[in-house]
Parts: C-alpha cells; sequence; structure tokens
C-alpha cells in the first residue's frame, strides 16, 4: 500500500466525494451542538472560514458541499439547483427477483422448497466435488 498513490492534494477531490465526506462529518458532529448558540456559531464559523482560507486550499468543488455542512442553505434547495448530488431512492427488488440474479452455475445449492425460485430451476442435489467427508473411518 505504501507504493500505491491516491489523492494527494485536496483540489483533486471531486465535488460528489466532497459532499460524501462533508455529509458523513455533519452526522457524526451534529449531537455536539446541542446548546441554543451552537448551530448559528457552527454556520458563521464554517462560512468565515471557508471565505477566509478553504475556497483557495479545496478548490471549487468545495463550496456547495461546505453550504451543505454549514446548514448554511437547505440540502434540498441545493440539490434543485443543481449543486449537490440529489439521493434517488433505490428500487426494492422481490424475493423471486433477488433469486433470479443469482448465476445459474449457484442454483443446485438452493433448497427448492424455499419458493419463490426462477422457472427455469431444476431440483438437484449439489455437487459433491472436493468435499470432504466427517465420518469416521474404520482403521484396519
Amino acid at each position: 500500500m505504501a507504493a500505491q498513490q491516491g489523492v494527494t492534494e485536496t483540489r483533486a477531490l471531486t465535488p460528489l466525494q466532497w459532499q460524501l465526506i462533508m455529509k458523513c462529518w455533519k452526522m457524526n458532529l451534529r449531537p455536539g451542538q446541542t446548546a441554543w448558540w451552537a448551530p448559528m456559531a457552527w454556520r458563521v464559523g464554517a462560512l468565515g472560514l471557508w471565505a477566509a482560507r478553504l475556497r483557495k486550499l479545496n478548490g471549487p468543488g468545495f463550496t456547495w458541499p461546505l453550504f451543505m455542512f454549514a446548514s448554511a442553505a437547505p440540502e434540498r434547495l441545493l440539490a434543485q439547483w443543481g449543486k449537490l448530488y440529489a439521493a434517488r431512492p433505490l428500487t426494492i427488488k422481490s424475493r423471486k427477483e433477488l433469486l433470479a440474479t443469482i448465476k445459474p452455475h449457484q442454483w443446485p445449492h438452493l433448497r427448492a422448497d424455499t419458493g419463490d425460485l426462477p422457472e427455469e430451476f431444476t431440483a438437484t442435489s449439489p455437487p459433491r466435488n472436493g468435499v470432504i467427508r466427517l465420518t469416521p473411518q474404520r482403521v484396519a
């Protein structure tokens, strides 16, 4: 791993990478802001630090994720403006659809009595290749 080289400068991070980092930090630090004055101090401090130093240090992809991090603008509004990547809901698959995604060479390992199996499924016993039987052997 010492020979591998990743991102060495924060300017090289993409806006999506910044958004992920800042969202994780925001969720991790939010419980510490229990005082009534803490959220406003956090916003002012983050935006002041961005204006003074961070925009030059971290590049243009850092601006809008920082606004999300500081809660300076609602995330939904930033996403509507196209400044942040908007989350899309995942499509939920049924059990039958999930089982259909299993590669056919793995089908022998499925039990036929579980239901929702693919139409092409044929009930066969799993192959015994390379299986070591753990039954006691008679020593002669």
